[in-house]
């Protein structure tokens, strides 16, 4: 029955031009609620579970931060090509002592020396460094950028599928909660004896919102008195039978 609600065959679910309502039971209105509440159980869980399994994707670094790391690990290799030599590291001890000699010309001799030696280094490095950088931004620095282009890519994808998943899974939700209200009503409409009401939308298409729409404008129309007799009526009803629960 649920299925023939979905897909509209009787007569009075054919095509009905705007302004013109469709007269339906209240009857056929709990039966399109309860395909509703299926289509959005199923819509669901089958968000919930795709996003469970979607594969997580680590937000990667900017392009400035992947090339001052680049830049950092060029700094380190060439510092390590760079560093003393095995004899200038021998000097430089020697001219550490000397350094400490009660002899005041052995000590500037010794310091300038020592400063000839560290600006010898730092020269190197400086001149290795510069070839390093240049050949970095000439060779690999494209590939960095097309690299990082694609990681971003792929991040962007993983967010954006994570972000729509989340707002499936909480549309749904929100739309199947909403039903319990529409049923209360049309109980509430069914108790002051109302059997039809007219929904502007063809019923197998209809949706939650049309269907609240209509219902909500039947349960406005009831004289208040009538609506607040028969609603105080089914909560005494139902405390009744949560209490029989109880003492069982």
């Amino acid at each position: 029955m649920l299925d023939v609600l979905g897909t509209p065959q009787r007569k009075g679910n054919k095509r009905v031009p705007k302004g013109e309502p469709c007269r339906v039971t209240l009857d056929e209105i709990r039966l399109r609620l309860n395909v509703i509440r299926a289509e959005e159980e199923g819509r669901y869980q089958r968000a919930r579970v795709e996003r469970q399994h979607l594969q997580h994707v680590e937000r990667p670094p900017s392009l400035d931060e992947a090339l001052a790391t680049e830049r950092q690990r060029v700094q380190e290799r060439t510092a390590t090509a760079t560093r003393y030599t095995d004899a200038e590291r021998v000097r430089l001890e020697q001219l550490a002592k000397e350094k400490r000699s009660w002899n005041p010309f052995t000590r500037r001799t010794a310091a300038t020396e020592e400063n000839r030696l560290l600006d010898e280094q730092r020269s190197r490095y400086e001149k290795a460094l510069a070839g390093a950088i240049c050949e970095f931004e000439q060779r690999d620095l494209p590939q960095l950028e097309k690299r990082m282009g694609a990681r971003q890519r792929d991040y962007r994808q993983y967010v954006d599928a994570s972000l729509g998943l989340e707002r499936e899974i909480n549309d749904a939700r929100a739309t199947r909660d909403r039903i319990p209200k529409v049923e209360q009503q049309v109980t509430t409409l069914e108790r002051a004896g109302v059997s039809h009401i007219d929904c502007d939308a063809v019923l197998g298409a209809a949706r939650l919102e049309d269907l609240a729409a209509a219902v909500d404008h039947q349960y406005r129309a009831l004289p208040v008195a009538i609506r607040r007799d028969v609603e105080y009526s089914i909560r005494k009803e139902l405390r009744a039978r949560d209490s029989r629960s109880i003492d069982r």
